[in-house]
C-alpha cells in the first residue's frame, strides 16, 4: 500500500515528554478500559492524557539477528527521512518539530533498548535506521453531508407546498452534517466508496499493524456481505449484535480503540532498520519496522510527536505480535517528566505500560 510503509530511523535525547498519567481525582478525566474520557475538549486541556498506539513489525532476516542488550548493544547509523502527509484531505500549515529534535528524542529511545550510534572503526554499525514521521489525515464526507443537507431541504419544501391549509408546519429539515464522526457513522461512506475504505485500511496498518488492518479490512468485507444479505440499504452496525463489524471491535477495549484511531486522522513516525552490510552493497534489506501513532484530534504535531518516540522507545526494534497502547499525559510547555527508559525483553511488553489486545473465538478474522 502507497506511502504507510515509509521507512523511519529516530533519535532522540531530550525534548518534549509525557509522565504516566496518574489515577485521577473526583471530578477529573476518568478510563474507562482502553478509553480516557473527560468533558473538556481535548484541545483546552493543559496536560491532556494521550494514547499512544506502538507495532514493530520483524521481517524473516530480522528474526534471525539476536536483539541488543546493554551488555551487548548493536550499532547503527541514524538517518532522518522526510515529512509526509498522507491523506486526501490534509490539512494546510501544519507545523512539525524540528528534525534535530526528533533525532535527538529518536536516539535515546534506541540507546534505552541497546541501540547505540556507531562510528566505524571502533563501532561498526550493523544497521541503517531511518525515520519519517507526519500526518494521516481522514477522508472528508463534506460533498456528501452537503448532497444530505440539500436533499433534506427538497424534501422540506416539498411538505410545505403539498401541505393543506392550516395544518401544522412541518418539522424542520435535519441531516447529518459535518464536524466529529465515528466509526458507526463513517461506514456507510466506507462500505460504498473503495477509495475511502482504502483509507481507513491503509491507516490501519500504520495504526496497529499489519495483521490489524487484514483483520478489519476482512470485518468491512463481512458487514457488506452482511447488510446486502439483508436486503437494506449499507448503514451503519450502531449496536447490531449479528453485525461482523461490531464482533470485531468489541472483542475487547483496545481492539475497539484501535478501530477508532484508524477511523481517525493520526500524527505518525516510522522507524526502519536496514542491514547496514547489504546498504553498502546497495541493497535493501529490512530487519524491523516500530511505527507509532497518536490521534491527532486536539493536540498539535510539535506537543505530540516527541512524547510519542520516548513512550515507544521500550519497543524499538523489539518483535512485537500485535499492537500496545500506552496512555501518558503530556505537557504543552514543552517540558519532559519522563523516568528512564527500561530494555523490555525479547517478546515481554512492560506490563506495567500497556495490555496488548486478547482474543476471543468466533470474531471475524480471528
Amino acid at each position: 500500500m502507497r506511502a504507510i510503509f515509509l521507512i523511519a530511523t529516530l533519535a532522540v535525547t531530550t525534548g518534549h515528554g509525557a509522565d504516566p498519567a496518574p489515577p485521577a481525582p473526583a471530578g477529573q478525566p476518568t478510563k474507562h478500559g482502553a478509553f480516557v474520557f473527560s468533558l473538556l475538549p481535548k484541545s483546552f486541556q493543559r496536560k491532556p492524557s494521550l494514547d499512544f498506539h506502538v507495532i514493530t513489525e520483524m521481517s524473516v532476516d530480522g528474526k534471525k539477528v539476536p536483539a541488543p542488550t546493554p551488555a551487548h548493544p548493536v550499532y547503527y547509523v541514524g538517518q532522518p527521512g522526510q515529512y509526509v502527509q498522507l491523506g486526501r484531505e490534509h490539512t494546510d500549515g501544519e507545523a512539525p518539530p524540528p528534525v534535530a529534535e526528533l533525532q535527538r528524542v529518536m536516539e535515546q529511545a534506541l540507546a534505552a533498548n541497546g541501540y547505540l550510534t556507531g562510528s566505524p572503526p571502533a563501532r561498526p554499525p550493523g544497521l541503517v535506521v531511518i525515520f519519517n514521521y507526519g500526518s494521516f489525515a481522514r477522508f472528508s464526507t463534506d460533498f456528501e453531508d452537503a448532497e444530505n443537507e440539500a436533499a433534506a431541504e427538497q424534501s422540506y419544501q416539498n411538505v410545505l407546498v403539498n401541505a393543506k391549509p392550516g395544518a401544522p408546519p412541518p418539522p424542520s429539515p435535519t441531516a447529518p452534517s459535518g464536524g466529529s464522526k465515528g466509526p458507526d457513522e463513517l461506514m456507510p461512506f466506507v462500505m460504498a466508496d473503495i477509495s475511502k475504505r482504502q483509507d481507513v485500511v491503509e491507516r490501519a496498518i500504520l495504526v496497529g499493524g499489519a495483521k490489524f488492518g487484514k483483520e478489519l479490512n476482512d470485518a468491512i468485507t463481512q458487514e457488506i456481505h452482511y447488510q446486502g444479505a439483508g436486503g437494506g440499504n449499507l448503514g451503519p452496525p450502531e449496536d447490531d449484535p449479528g453485525s461482523p463489524f461490531n464482533r470485531f471491535r468489541n472483542r475487547n477495549d483496545q481492539l475497539m480503540q484501535l478501530v477508532e484511531d484508524a477511523f481517525d486522522s493520526c500524527y505518525f513516525v516510522t522507524a526502519t532498520a536496514y542491514d547496514y552490510a547489504a546498504m553498502a552493497q546497495g541493497r535493501r534489506v529490512i530487519l524491523w519496522r516500530t511505527k507509532m501513532t497518536v490521534n491527532a484530534t486536539g493536540i498539535s504535531m510539535k506537543e505530540s510527536l516527541p512524547s510519542l518516540i520516548l513512550t515507544a522507545g521500550p519497543y524499538l526494534g523489539r518483535d512485537m505480535t500485535e499492537a500496545v497502547t500506552v496512555t501518558r499525559r503530556i505537557s504543552r510547555d514543552g517540558k519532559v517528566e519522563i523516568g528512564p527508559l527500561q530494555v523490555v525483553p525479547e517478546g515481554a511488553p512492560p506490563a506495567s505500560t500497556a495490555k496488548p489486545a486478547d482474543t476471543k473465538a468466533g470474531a471475524p478474522g480471528s
